[in-house]
């Protein structure tokens, strides 16, 4: 995300909008930044962009965070909304030792003014623990059975350390999450109808080489036509695999690695699109030789490969539209 930053790729934040509209209506901007200003000790001047920048649609929200701090600044830091919650009721405080929106030293100053709370620490783990840690949910579902009693602290003693899964090596590409949103997501037609136009060429063309192999009549193809069934069919085959793996890639980027997803994909996705160079190579010779074999076809033999050939070229625009290289 940084080196996206750097580089000013919008590409990742036209990704990433998506993925945050549902919480808009649901998020109190005022609190939110009220929460960052006098929390957090937040200085927001760093990330003021000029209308220059490519990415300032993208960063502009924090100048409109500016502008809504302007409007906030009577509370003063005596006021009532800046003093601790003092309060008796049992309450239960979770943190996460990594959490860097609400840090464990948070949790330790709220149970200096929670004399009746129960405070638990889990190691190596970050923010919403209770949507993503068993440990966390069974304990407070102790709580709420009995908020009186101490809930079941065991299983924290048995949780590793450092769960977390760091990414060392990768596949930086931003533009293969803009192809998966638009293909996985948004289900554009463009998009589908080419991989389904490749699927159903390259199927047709299988099967009939099949009934020419029991016919045995595969070796009565004129030379141009015999170069262009062999190199097409290659070539197609290889663009299926390309495709079908970088969908799979995405799918396995975004389960294991969540966001990581929005920069590229693992570092596995470099042997794959390796193979967008012979896609390339032979969707050319595979042009040449059916120009080459049209006058020596038969009438289905011309649709077919024109079909096929034409199915290649959309997917050699979608590897240079998208920057599918190693």
């Amino acid at each position: 995300m940084i080196k996206g930053i750097e580089e000013r790729n919008t590409e990742i934040f036209k990704n990433l909008l998506p993925k945050f509209e549902h919480r808009i209506y649901g998020t109190s901007d005022l609190m939110f930044i009220t929460v960052l200003k006098y929390d957090n000790g937040l200085i927001l001047s760093d990330f003021q962009t000029g209308p220059n920048d490519r990415l300032h649609e993208a960063l502009n929200y924090f100048d409109n965070v500016i502008l809504m701090l302007e409007q906030i600044d009577f509370i003063r830091q005596d006021s009532l909304e800046t003093r601790p919650v003092v309060s008796e009721i049992p309450s239960l405080i979770l943190a996460g030792s990594v959490d860097p929106i609400t840090p464990p030293v948070n949790a330790q100053l709220l149970k200096k003014s929670l004399p009746n709370s129960f405070l638990f620490e889990f190691p190596g783990r970050g923010h919403g623990l209770t949507l993503n840690t068993e440990c966390a949910k069974s304990i407070a579902y102790d709580f709420l059975n009995d908020p009186l009693a101490t809930p079941g602290s065991d299983c924290i003693e048995k949780m590793e350390a450092n769960p977390i899964n760091w990414v060392t090596k990768m596949y930086y590409n931003p533009r293969v999450a803009t192809m998966g949103q638009q293909m996985l997501m948004e289900k554009r037609w463009y998009l589908l109808g080419g991989v389904a136009l490749l699927v159903l060429s390259f199927i047709i063309s299988m099967v009939s080489a099949l009934i020419n192999l029991f016919k045995r009549t595969s070796d009565q193809s004129k030379p141009p036509a015999r170069i262009r069934n062999i190199v097409t069919r290659i070539t197609a085959l290889l663009a299926l695999l390309l495709f079908s793996g970088l969908i799979w890639l995405i799918v396995k980027t975004g389960n294991n690695h969540g966001s990581l997803v929005l920069v590229g994909l693992v570092n596995e996705a470099r042997a794959v699109v390796y193979l967008s160079f012979f896609v390339l190579a032979g969707t050319i010779f595979s042009m040449f030789y059916t120009i080459q074999a049209l006058k020596r076809s038969t009438l289905g033999g011309k649709i077919l490969y024109l079909f096929l050939c034409a199915s290649l070229v959309w997917c050699s625009v979608l590897i240079l539209h998208f920057q599918l290289f190693p």
